[in-house]
């Protein structure tokens, strides 16, 4: 018999070291579970529910995924009202630019830090019904907005009282809705099915008999476009002509109220939440999968990525003391402890070059941590191959990149890459250099004093790189 979906999720849970008593909590918060939230699963809430780490609750579900339990969905999210606009299977699905959100009626940007989210949904091999988002309008909404949207009660809210009209509609079905258009007024079809809207402008004269309008609704949007709408009475007629079942809502726009909840908006908007950025920048997703089948021009942008560059001090005359075959022996090695420490604080080792690596964090102070366990661990290391020593030097620097596909291997270039390399190269045996902007960071400096390090900041010119900046080497008195 194939093995059940309990002993495929053990097996899940043991490759992600998950202990039995974590793994018997898991897979009893996944039962319990509503049906939405397994539609859309949002491992990083997972995470909070069962105790896990999120490191953890990420590898439980990538793995999950390799045993043909769930499936990705790369879900394109609007900043401004949590809707998921797109939902992709894969990567290279992705809108290279941007994509539109119907409710807002604007186009957001691509970015895999702030508008791309990862989720897992049940794989239809499972068996498991497939989660039917059209039961109520409540669960429709929630359905298409992302978990992590900390303004839910608000879009819930505005959505629920200006909605005037709504219907379901099957594929080839014709349906009408009526309501009343108020003088000078917005009015908005939206369907979250289809990421489509239409925008019904209503002028201050009214119309002498009830207003008719016909509309259909295909797999390209609402069309045609209206003219502007008269006053009063308003019967629309749709025709759906799409391939799917779509639901289709009559929103009243009030400009002025969206822009008080946009600008009065509590930071951060999103939380609890996988964005693309972090699974990339997971080192058990990294190794079970690759993007060797991605279209060759792959280029993505993120906003806020740490990189972490990695080198040996003299690694060169240990070659000449020791001979190839036992310093290449120590230097595997050594790439060992390296990667421990990346996957120990949520990074991902993304390429070795020589005896260095380049590593990549969603958050700085992980690459922070990480880089502290790196220069432990190769103290430690040092005192069991003594008399050879390596000497550590390291790296760091955050911001904007953009994610290519080189060669079949995901890869990052742009400025950040470059100056967290050129920072490597001005490091010290046993010490660690970091951009300003990472060393503004308010638990920053306390990370590195309870380590037992010292600072010092100087003004630089990094070669190939345009001005100067201040950096802070870090390293032990």
């Amino acid at each position: 018999m194939p093995p059940s979906f309990q002993e495929k999720f053990e097996q899940a849970a043991t490759l992600s070291d998950l202990t039995q008593d974590q793994t018997r909590q898991a897979l009893q918060t996944y039962q319990q579970l509503e049906p939405v939230q397994r539609a859309r699963l949002n491992p990083v809430a997972f995470a909070r529910e069962t105790g896990l780490t999120v490191e953890r609750s990420i590898d439980l579900f990538v793995h999950g995924v390799r045993f043909g339990l769930f499936e990705f969905g790369w879900d394109s999210v609007c900043p401004l009202c949590g809707a998921i606009t797109c939902n992709h299977e894969k990567l290279d699905a992705l809108p290279e630019e941007h994509f539109y959100c119907a409710f807002c009626d604007q186009d957001a940007s691509t970015t895999l830090d702030e508008t791309i989210e990862v989720t897992f949904s049940p794989h239809p091999a499972q068996g498991e019904t497939p989660f039917n988002p059209h039961q109520n309008l409540d669960e429709h909404l929630r359905y298409y907005t992302s978990s992590g949207f900390q303004l839910w009660d608000h879009i819930q809210s505005y959505q629920g009282r200006n909605t005037h009209a709504h219907r379901l509609l099957k594929p080839g079905e014709r349906g009408t809705l009526t309501f009343d258009a108020t003088p000078g007024e917005l009015y908005r079809l939206v369907c979250f099915d289809t990421h489509s809207s239409v925008t019904l402008s209503i002028t201050q004269q009214g119309a002498t008999s009830p207003h008719t309008l016909s509309i259909q609704l295909d797999d390209q949007g609402f069309s045609p476009l209206p003219e502007p709408v008269p006053a009063g009475t308003v019967t629309l007629t749709l025709l759906n002509r799409s391939a799917s079942t779509n639901w289709i809502r009559l929103i009243q726009i009030h400009p002025d109220e969206l822009q008080d909840f946009i600008q009065n908006r509590v930071e951060p908007v999103f939380e609890e939440r996988l964005t693309a950025s972090m699974l990339l920048s997971n080192q058990t997703f990294r190794e079970v999968y690759d993007i060797g089948q991605l279209i060759p021009d792959l280029k993505l942008k993120i906003r806020h990525l740490t990189v972490l560059f990695t080198d040996l001090k003299g690694s060169t005359d240990l070659y000449e003391r020791t001979g190839d075959l036992e310093a290449y022996r120590l230097v595997r090695n050594h790439f060992s402890y390296l990667k421990q420490a990346v996957h120990n604080h949520g990074g991902a080792v993304v390429k070795t070059m020589g005896d260095a690596i380049m590593a990549t964090f969603h958050e700085p102070a992980h690459s922070v941590a990480a880089a502290l366990e790196m220069m432990a661990l190769m103290q430690r290391y040092t005192q069991e191959i003594h008399p050879e020593e390596l000497g550590l030097k390291i790296g760091i620097h955050t911001g904007p990149a953009l994610t290519v596909n080189a060669g079949g291997v995901l890869d990052y270039f742009g400025r950040t890459v470059n100056i967290a390399a050129r920072l490597q190269g001005l490091a010290q045996s046993g010490e660690i250099c970091i951009t300003q902007v990472i060393h503004s960071l308010h638990d920053i400096p306390d990370q590195f004093e309870k380590a037992g390090y010292r600072g010092e900041t100087e003004t630089v010119s990094l070669k190939g790189i345009t001005g100067s900046r201040p950096i802070t080497r870090y390293g032990k008195p």
